[in-house]
Protein backbone atom coordinates (compact mmCIF):
# COMPACT_ATOMS: atom_id res chain seq x y z
CA UNK A 1 0.00 0.00 0.00
CA UNK A 2 2.85 2.36 0.81
CA UNK A 3 4.38 1.71 -2.58
CA UNK A 4 1.07 2.48 -4.25
CA UNK A 5 0.73 5.75 -2.33
CA UNK A 6 4.26 6.75 -3.23
CA UNK A 7 3.59 6.03 -6.90
CA UNK A 8 0.41 8.14 -6.87
CA UNK A 9 2.20 11.10 -5.28
CA UNK A 10 5.11 10.75 -7.64
CA UNK A 11 2.79 10.84 -10.65
CA UNK A 12 1.01 13.87 -9.18
CA UNK A 13 4.32 15.68 -8.83
CA UNK A 14 5.33 14.75 -12.37
CA UNK A 15 2.02 16.08 -13.63
CA UNK A 16 2.57 19.34 -11.77
CA UNK A 17 5.99 19.76 -13.31
CA UNK A 18 4.58 19.03 -16.74
CA UNK A 19 2.10 21.90 -16.61
CA UNK A 20 4.38 24.51 -15.05
CA UNK A 21 5.42 25.97 -18.47
CA UNK A 22 1.81 27.07 -19.10
CA UNK A 23 1.65 30.88 -19.01
CA UNK A 24 -1.15 33.34 -18.39
CA UNK A 25 0.45 36.73 -17.79
CA UNK A 26 3.65 38.66 -18.43
CA UNK A 27 6.05 40.76 -16.41
CA UNK A 28 8.55 43.37 -17.55
CA UNK A 29 12.20 42.45 -17.99
CA UNK A 30 12.66 46.14 -18.73
CA UNK A 31 10.38 49.19 -18.79
CA UNK A 32 11.25 52.76 -19.73
CA UNK A 33 8.37 54.06 -17.63
CA UNK A 34 4.80 55.25 -18.04
CA UNK A 35 3.49 56.92 -21.19
CA UNK A 36 3.62 60.70 -21.48
CA UNK A 37 1.15 61.27 -24.30
CA UNK A 38 1.86 64.98 -24.77
CA UNK A 39 5.60 65.34 -25.43
CA UNK A 40 6.00 67.32 -28.67
CA UNK A 41 9.39 65.63 -29.35
CA UNK A 42 7.76 62.23 -29.93
CA UNK A 43 9.50 61.05 -33.13
CA UNK A 44 7.95 59.59 -36.27
CA UNK A 45 8.41 55.85 -36.93
CA UNK A 46 6.43 55.32 -40.15
CA UNK A 47 8.01 54.81 -43.58
CA UNK A 48 11.79 55.09 -43.43
CA UNK A 49 11.78 57.00 -40.13
CA UNK A 50 13.54 54.90 -37.51
CA UNK A 51 14.05 55.30 -33.77
CA UNK A 52 16.35 53.32 -31.49
CA UNK A 53 16.54 53.31 -27.70
CA UNK A 54 19.59 52.46 -25.62
CA UNK A 55 18.63 50.80 -22.34
CA UNK A 56 20.11 48.74 -19.52
CA UNK A 57 18.27 45.48 -18.88
CA UNK A 58 16.64 45.20 -15.44
CA UNK A 59 16.12 41.41 -15.08
CA UNK A 60 17.82 38.39 -16.61
CA UNK A 61 15.29 36.44 -18.65
CA UNK A 62 13.79 35.64 -22.03
CA UNK A 63 11.93 38.43 -23.82
CA UNK A 64 8.94 36.99 -25.68
CA UNK A 65 7.15 40.25 -26.36
CA UNK A 66 7.31 44.02 -26.32
CA UNK A 67 4.92 46.87 -25.72
CA UNK A 68 5.27 50.41 -27.02
CA UNK A 69 3.12 53.53 -27.12
CA UNK A 70 2.28 55.20 -30.43
CA UNK A 71 0.40 58.35 -31.44
CA UNK A 72 -2.04 58.02 -34.34
CA UNK A 73 -4.59 60.30 -35.95
CA UNK A 74 -8.19 59.63 -34.93
CA UNK A 75 -9.51 56.35 -36.30
CA UNK A 76 -6.16 55.01 -37.57
CA UNK A 77 -4.58 51.72 -36.48
CA UNK A 78 -1.30 49.93 -37.06
CA UNK A 79 -1.18 46.78 -39.16
CA UNK A 80 2.60 46.15 -39.09
CA UNK A 81 5.87 47.50 -37.76
CA UNK A 82 9.56 46.59 -38.15
CA UNK A 83 11.48 45.96 -34.94
CA UNK A 84 15.04 45.04 -34.03
CA UNK A 85 16.98 44.32 -30.87
CA UNK A 86 20.76 44.46 -30.79
CA UNK A 87 23.93 45.50 -29.02
CA UNK A 88 24.67 48.47 -31.32
CA UNK A 89 22.62 51.47 -32.41
CA UNK A 90 19.86 50.19 -34.73
CA UNK A 91 21.52 46.75 -34.46
CA UNK A 92 19.73 43.44 -34.94
CA UNK A 93 22.29 41.07 -33.41
CA UNK A 94 19.67 39.56 -31.08
CA UNK A 95 16.74 39.60 -33.47
CA UNK A 96 14.59 41.54 -35.91
CA UNK A 97 11.39 41.14 -37.85
CA UNK A 98 8.05 42.50 -38.98
CA UNK A 99 5.28 42.26 -36.38
CA UNK A 100 1.54 42.84 -36.36
CA UNK A 101 0.83 45.07 -33.33
CA UNK A 102 -2.25 44.61 -31.18
CA UNK A 103 -3.74 47.38 -29.03
CA UNK A 104 -3.84 46.18 -25.42
CA UNK A 105 -5.39 49.11 -23.51
CA UNK A 106 -8.10 51.70 -24.02
CA UNK A 107 -7.21 54.53 -26.37
CA UNK A 108 -6.33 57.86 -24.74
CA UNK A 109 -6.87 61.12 -26.62
CA UNK A 110 -4.10 63.66 -25.97
CA UNK A 111 -4.11 67.45 -26.10
CA UNK A 112 -3.08 67.39 -29.79
CA UNK A 113 -6.11 65.38 -30.85
CA UNK A 114 -4.11 62.20 -31.43
CA UNK A 115 -5.03 58.76 -30.15
CA UNK A 116 -2.30 57.47 -27.83
CA UNK A 117 -2.34 53.68 -28.03
CA UNK A 118 -0.33 51.02 -26.20
CA UNK A 119 0.56 48.24 -28.65
CA UNK A 120 2.02 44.78 -28.09
CA UNK A 121 4.12 42.61 -30.40
CA UNK A 122 5.58 39.11 -30.15
CA UNK A 123 9.34 38.51 -30.05
CA UNK A 124 11.12 35.20 -30.82
CA UNK A 125 12.44 34.29 -27.33
CA UNK A 126 15.39 36.67 -26.93
CA UNK A 127 17.69 36.20 -23.92
CA UNK A 128 18.59 39.34 -21.99
CA UNK A 129 21.10 39.67 -19.14
CA UNK A 130 20.60 42.03 -16.21
CA UNK A 131 22.95 45.00 -16.33
CA UNK A 132 23.80 44.60 -20.02
CA UNK A 133 23.00 47.37 -22.50
CA UNK A 134 20.89 46.86 -25.63
CA UNK A 135 19.15 48.87 -28.36
CA UNK A 136 15.46 48.44 -29.15
CA UNK A 137 14.44 49.96 -32.51
CA UNK A 138 11.18 50.57 -34.36
CA UNK A 139 10.54 51.71 -37.95
CA UNK A 140 8.22 51.15 -40.89
CA UNK A 141 4.95 51.53 -38.97
CA UNK A 142 2.12 51.04 -41.43
CA UNK A 143 -1.65 50.84 -41.59
CA UNK A 144 -4.57 52.52 -43.32
CA UNK A 145 -3.52 56.16 -43.96
CA UNK A 146 -0.65 55.85 -41.46
CA UNK A 147 1.95 56.56 -44.15
CA UNK A 148 0.14 59.83 -44.93
CA UNK A 149 -0.75 61.04 -41.44
CA UNK A 150 2.17 59.55 -39.53
CA UNK A 151 2.80 57.34 -36.50
CA UNK A 152 4.79 58.74 -33.59
CA UNK A 153 6.55 56.84 -30.80
CA UNK A 154 5.55 58.39 -27.48
CA UNK A 155 8.48 60.07 -25.74
CA UNK A 156 8.39 59.85 -21.96
CA UNK A 157 11.96 60.97 -21.08
CA UNK A 158 12.20 57.70 -19.18
CA UNK A 159 15.12 55.47 -18.29
CA UNK A 160 16.08 54.74 -21.90
CA UNK A 161 17.87 57.13 -24.26
CA UNK A 162 16.36 57.35 -27.74
CA UNK A 163 17.40 58.89 -31.03
CA UNK A 164 15.89 59.17 -34.49
CA UNK A 165 17.48 59.17 -37.95
CA UNK A 166 15.05 61.89 -38.99
CA UNK A 167 15.07 64.16 -35.94
CA UNK A 168 18.44 63.76 -34.26
CA UNK A 169 18.83 62.92 -30.59
CA UNK A 170 15.65 62.91 -28.51
CA UNK A 171 14.68 61.54 -25.10
CA UNK A 172 13.72 57.98 -24.33
CA UNK A 173 10.54 56.52 -25.81
CA UNK A 174 7.84 54.53 -24.02
CA UNK A 175 8.32 50.77 -24.27
CA UNK A 176 8.77 47.58 -22.27
CA UNK A 177 10.18 44.11 -22.99
CA UNK A 178 8.10 41.34 -21.48
CA UNK A 179 8.50 37.73 -20.37
CA UNK A 180 5.79 35.18 -19.49
CA UNK A 181 4.94 34.25 -15.90
CA UNK A 182 3.62 30.80 -14.85
CA UNK A 183 -0.09 30.47 -14.22
CA UNK A 184 -0.95 30.59 -10.48
CA UNK A 185 -2.81 27.28 -10.82
CA UNK A 186 0.31 25.59 -12.17
CA UNK A 187 2.39 26.88 -9.28
CA UNK A 188 -0.27 25.72 -6.81
CA UNK A 189 -0.31 22.26 -8.34
CA UNK A 190 3.47 22.06 -8.19
CA UNK A 191 3.47 23.18 -4.55
CA UNK A 192 0.82 20.62 -3.63
CA UNK A 193 2.84 17.84 -5.24
CA UNK A 194 5.99 18.86 -3.38
CA UNK A 195 4.17 19.04 -0.05
CA UNK A 196 2.64 15.61 -0.59
CA UNK A 197 5.96 14.06 -1.57
CA UNK A 198 7.68 15.63 1.42
CA UNK A 199 5.01 14.21 3.75
CA UNK A 200 5.38 10.71 2.33
CA UNK A 201 9.15 10.79 2.64
CA UNK A 202 8.87 11.97 6.25
CA UNK A 203 6.54 9.06 7.12
CA UNK A 204 8.87 6.58 5.43
CA UNK A 205 11.83 7.91 7.41
CA UNK A 206 9.96 7.77 10.74
CA UNK A 207 8.37 4.37 10.11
Amino acid sequence: MKKLGFAVLFLSLAGALAVVPAYANTFNLYSSGALNGNNTNSPEIDGSNAVTNLFTDSITGTATGATFVVWLDQGLSLSSIDWSLGTTSYGSQLGSGVASPTAVVDIVNNSFGAEVVTETITLPNISLIVGDQYYFSLTGASGTDVSTDGAYWDENNGTSSGNSTAEGVVGGETFALTSPTPEPSSLLLLGSGLVGLAGLLKRKLTA
